[in-house]
């Protein structure tokens, strides 16, 4: 079975920040048919596009150190 092109929202771009990064690998994992689409099915949006707020919750993400429990 051939998978669809990936949606831009899931393309990993290597000198993005690290939160950016994280956020399209996050949209491209599971189900490839649901890769990009939200939990409504809808399109899931670029990185520019979320809002500051969203942003940030990224960024808190990607600051988690590593191996630290939760």
């Amino acid at each position: 079975m051939i998978n669809p092109p990936l949606p831009a929202c899931c393309l990993d771009v290597e000198d993005a920040e690290w939160a950016a990064r994280l956020y399209a690998a996050y949209n491209r994992a599971g189900d490839p048919a649901t890769a990009g689409l939200n939990y409504r099915g809808d399109p899931c949006p670029l990185w520019e596009e979320l809002p500051p707020n969203v942003q940030a919750k990224w960024r808190a993400v990607a600051a988690f150190p590593r191996g630290t429990p939760a």
